[in-house]
């Protein structure tokens, strides 16, 4: 009786971790292994992307720069995607000390956007 309660506790703390994860702001980049960087490593983890202001951006055509680091991403190259939320989404690698933002490996782009 003893083992068949830990069985039970056991598998209702995996349920609740993994829809946990399931339900981050970010989870439709993570589940998604087409989502790749321009070198091609998948766009982000559970905490390397997040919604951004349309302020942080400037679009000039097909290019777009992210302000806050002077990248520039172009429509339709790997990289730079439409979103699935209608938000601006941008995805950063590793912070480096020294650097006010770490440098980004994907944007998303709502489908309004130019």
């Amino acid at each position: 009786m003893q083992s068949r309660l830990t069985m039970t506790i056991a598998a209702t703390c995996i349920l609740f971790s993994v829809s946990g994860l399931a339900h981050d702001d970010a989870y439709w980049i993570q589940r998604n292994p087409d989502y790749t960087s321009a070198i091609g490593q998948h766009c982000c983890g559970p905490k390397d992307c997040f919604r951004i202001s349309p302020d942080l951006v400037y679009e000039d055509g097909n290019v777009i720069t992210y302000l806050p680091t002077q990248q520039k991403f172009r429509r339709g190259t790997r990289g730079t995607y439409l979103s699935e939320t209608d938000d601006w989404w941008i995805c950063e690698a590793r912070r480096y000390p020294g650097f006010s933002y770490p440098p980004a490996i994907c944007l998303f782009h709502p489908f309004h956007s130019q």
